[in-house]
């Protein structure tokens, strides 16, 4: 299971970013602040990758470790079954 969310977070990052960015000009303005949510692992490479790519390009982002957070683990949870 643990395999599956991993591998969908990517999804869910984007799913939840367009349902959250409304406005395109609001956007390019900076004014919206940590409107991506990263679900992941310190033990999982994508999740470093897109950690270091988020921070190498100055993108704010919330980080939430599923291993180490049950609470952020069964959110990101229902938000994938709300997404099918």
């Amino acid at each position: 299971m643990k395999t599956i969310i991993l591998n969908t977070f990517f999804s869910l990052i984007f799913l939840f970013n367009t349902s959250v960015i409304e406005d395109q000009n609001q956007f390019e303005n900076n004014n919206i602040q940590d409107v991506i949510i990263v679900y992941g692992s310190d033990t999982c490479h994508y999740c470093l990758d897109t950690k270091t790519f988020l921070n190498k390009n100055n993108i704010k982002y919330t980080y939430y470790d599923i291993d180490k957070n049950e609470k952020a683990l069964n959110e990101m949870l229902n938000k994938l079954r709300a997404k099918k």
